[in-house]
C-alpha cells in the first residue's frame, strides 16, 4: 500500500510527562502527529496484523531564503541537516500507529530518505512481510 500526506515533515521530539503539556515544542510535534494520523486516515489504508517493510521518503521544504537558481539545483537532493532521520521514521511510525498497523514492532525492515522539495510531504510504501 502507497500512501502519502501532505504535511511538513517532522521528527519527533524527546519530551517527560510533563514535558507534553508545557513544551510548546512537545505541544506542536504532538499536533503534528495527530493532523498525520488523520491523512492517513482519510486514505483508508487496510490495517495490518502482519510483519511489515516500509520504505519512506521525507521531503524538506526547500528554505526561501535560498536563491532561485540553489532552490532549483536543490529539487530532489539529500538533506544534510535536521531534523535526523531517525526522529522523521519515529514521527511517521508513532503517527501510523492504529491506522496502517496495530504497533511499529511490526516494522521489521525499514528504507528511508530525506530530499529537499519545494512541495513537503511524506510518501510511504508498506509491504507485508510472510
Amino acid at each position: 500500500m502507497r500512501l502519502t500526506a501532505n504535511i511538513a515533515p517532522m521528527g519527533a521530539v524527546r519530551m517527560t510527562g510533563r514535558g507534553k503539556w508545557t513544551s510548546p515544542t512537545a505541544k506542536r510535534y504532538l499536533q503534528w502527529k495527530e493532523s498525520l494520523g488523520y491523512m492517513l486516515m482519510a486514505q483508508r489504508p487496510q490495517q495490518t496484523d502482519y510483519a511489515v517493510a516500509v520504505k519512506a521518503r521525507f521531503y524538506i521544504r526547500i528554505p526561501d531564503s535560498w536563491s532561485k537558481k540553489k532552490r532549483e539545483e536543490a529539487e530532489g537532493k539529500p538533506v544534510t541537516v535536521k531534523p535526523d532521520i531517525d526522529n522523521l521514521v519515529k514521527g511517521l511510525f508513532d503517527a501510523a500507529n492504529g491506522i496502517v498497523w496495530k504497533d511499529d514492532n511490526q516494522v521489521v525492515r525499514c528504507e528511508a530518505e530525506k530530499l529537499y522539495s519545494m512541495n513537503p510531504r511524506i510518501e510511504f510504501e508498506v509491504t507485508e512481510v510472510f
